[in-house]
């Protein structure tokens, strides 16, 4: 009896231990009103006008020139490719493309993989960024104040103006193999600005043309695998609890 619970803590252990992020954020801890100064986040250059909120594990954005925020990682990544996954909801979005999601250096100026949006017909597109300059090509209209979980990758590659990534959205989750999902958006040549070389926080940004959204289950990683959300851990319980039963009957039975 004791080896199967010994062989079941390895086996949750082994698996927890296999979805280790850079960052994992979910904003349910937080107290309702300015998210600064929770979680490590903070604020992102000198405007503090209408603070970024958080309530309910929910963070709002609203447009203008408001404050933006980040949360640094442990250690930047400057190697292979960066994902990171959130779920958004928009409930209103310009005609003019502009990104509220994306990664940096840490700084206040160094930004990419930007996640840009804009109105378009009776909803909105979102579409891949690289760097400074805004992507001229926008993914299949989405709807608004719908839940979509994105997966947003950005590939390091060496030498200049090269960078490549992909876009994934969806309305429930993601297949655990990258290559079984279809991209929303897929960019093989670099969109213009400067790459980007070092990725050392996640960023929430509220500018003049950003719309309204909100941000939920932020995470950052350098897999997919480790970017999507995992299995709930209750499904492993269960199964462990399955096994324990199960060797408690055969016991039963070899005593009876």
């Amino acid at each position: 009896m004791k080896k199967t619970l010994t062989i079941i803590g390895l086996a949750l252990a082994s698996a927890v231990g296999a979805q280790a992020q850079i960052l994992v954020d979910n904003f349910n801890t937080y107290s309702n009103g300015n998210l600064v100064g929770q979680g490590g986040w903070v604020q992102t250059g000198t405007t503090a006008t209408n603070p970024i909120q958080v309530s309910g594990g929910v963070v709002t954005l609203v447009q203008g020139s408001n404050q933006d925020a980040n949360r640094p990682f442990g250690s930047a990544v400057t190697t292979g490719s960066i994902y990171y996954f959130a779920t958004i909801n928009v409930s209103a979005k310009n005609a003019t493309g502009d990104y509220f999601l994306h990664l940096g250096d840490g700084g206040t100026s160094a930004f990419g993989a930007r996640l840009y949006a804009r109105s378009a017909g009776a909803g909105y597109q979102l579409a891949w960024g690289g760097s400074s300059t805004a992507p001229t090509t926008f993914g299949a209209e989405l709807s608004f104040s719908t839940n979509y979980n994105i997966v947003f990758r950005y590939n390091i590659i060496a030498g200049a103006a090269n960078d490549t990534g992909s876009l994934y959205v969806s309305t429930g989750t993601f297949d655990s193999v990258e290559t079984n999902n279809t991209p929303y958006q897929n960019v093989t040549t670099w969109t213009g600005g400067t790459e980007v070389s070092s990725f050392a926080a996640i960023y929430l940004r509220q500018g003049t043309n950003t719309g309204t959204e909100t941000i939920d289950q932020v995470r950052v990683a350098t897999t997919w695998a480790q970017a999507i959300p995992e299995p709930s851990t209750w499904a492993l319980i269960g199964l462990g609890t399955t096994v324990v039963l199960m060797g408690i009957r055969r016991r039963r039975s070899i005593k009876a």
